[in-house]
């Protein structure tokens, strides 16, 4: 759904007022309402979680647990523990859940870890943020094993209600075949938020595109610590095969905080994905994911 020129001017006004009735940025009220209306209209947030030092949440505690990317039950593997949602780097504040088995964790999630403190510190740096774990970095590049750690999270998250809609997703996360990756994610994107109009929350959320009209990913995931939000899509989902041969657009958000003088708001990037292999897979790679910014 595409806003109409009357909602972006309500916004834009909106905005205006918040900023304290300032005049001179007409223009960038204009775009940033148009932004965060496309959003609105098309999406809604199913599932969402604060990240806060010492709250414990645990999801998927039923009677019966259930892996979600084996199908395993409680019966079959052990689920000795809960399992931080997020990577180890975020672990200490992230919601914990029973919905992956110890023998997935340590064979699927457990090895992304060292590529998403890399990416994650890499974020960090590029935004002027002091990493919390500084870790070698190519600029404004992330590994494709960073983009697989997300995706394991966002997974995690989602309401069982979904799940039909991402079975080649739980296969890959936890069956990737490195050959084929290249060209199953040649149209992957990741699009990070910085900047004072975070208002240092921090969160994880889902949300469902509600027009399939418009040619954007079903279901997208944001995490959001530490002075930055991270979002992707979930790649490999049958809502989006219709867009088959599509250009897929990268929906933009603008997050802000504060009023008058203190009004701010976020920065966007896109960083590119490459293709990397672990140590002891046939040969080391690097192949370049191509990245299209809309």
């Amino acid at each position: 759904m595409i806003p109409t020129c009357d909602q972006v001017q309500r916004t834009a006004y909106e905005r205006w007022l918040r900023r304290g009735r300032v005049h001179g940025q007409d223009r960038e009220d204009w775009y940033a309402a148009e932004k965060e209306l496309r959003f609105r209209l098309n999406y809604e947030t199913i599932v969402e979680y604060p990240l806060v030092s010492g709250q414990r949440l645990v999801l998927g505690d039923g009677a019966v647990r259930a892996c979600r990317f084996c199908e395993r039950t409680s019966g079959q593997a052990r689920f000795e523990v809960p399992h931080p949602v997020l990577p180890g780097l975020l672990g200490s504040r992230a919601p914990r859940t029973f919905a992956i088995c110890d023998e997935c964790q340590a064979e699927s999630r457990e090895p992304l870890e060292g590529d998403f403190r890399r990416f994650w510190s890499g974020l960090q740096a590029d935004a002027g943020v002091t990493p919390a774990s500084p870790e070698p970095w190519r600029r404004r590049r992330g590994s494709l094993a960073a983009y697989k750690s997300l995706v394991a999270g966002a997974l995690l998250v989602l309401p069982e209600s979904e799940l039909g809609y991402v079975p080649d997703a739980l296969e890959w996360v936890s069956h990737p075949d490195p050959e084929s990756d290249a060209g199953l994610f040649a149209g992957a994107a990741c699009r990070v938020y910085s900047g004072d109009g975070l208002g240092g929350r921090s969160w994880v959320s889902l949300a469902r595109r509600l027009d399939d009209e418009m040619p954007w990913p079903y279901l997208l995931y944001f995490l959001g610590a530490e002075g930055l939000v991270v979002q992707v899509h979930i790649p490999l989902c049958l809502r989006d095969e219709d867009l088959d041969g599509q250009l897929l657009s990268i929906p933009e958000r603008v997050f802000v905080a504060g009023e008058g003088p203190d009004f701010r708001q976020s920065d966007s990037k896109v960083w590119p994905l490459a293709l990397s292999l672990p140590v002891g897979r046939s040969a080391q790679r690097d192949r370049a994911i191509f990245v299209r910014s809309h």
